[in-house]
């Protein structure tokens, strides 16, 4: 999980696509943003991440981590088929 805007003029887009590149294509991830620029949700989309707007419900974090543990889950079952 990672913010979009960070420091030095990061982004969480890049922080996501460098971790994938380093852990493996299968690493869940969530994009936080307060920004509501419909860019963002293209960018997550197209990262296949979870973007979820600030401020954040503890409820709704909860439900997005368990969706992407359960997708990563099955996509791990159907590759060992």
């Amino acid at each position: 999980m990672t913010d979009y805007r960070l420091d030095r003029g990061d982004t969480g887009v890049q922080t996501i696509a460098a971790l994938r590149r380093r852990l493996g294509p299968r690493l869940p991830a969530v994009l936080v943003t307060a920004e509501r620029e419909p860019f963002l949700a293209v960018e997550a989309q197209r990262l296949d991440a979870a973007l979820l707007e600030k401020p954040v419900a503890e409820a709704d974090l909860r439900a997005t981590l368990l969706r992407l543990l359960e997708k990563r889950r099955l996509r791990g079952r159907a590759a060992a088929e």
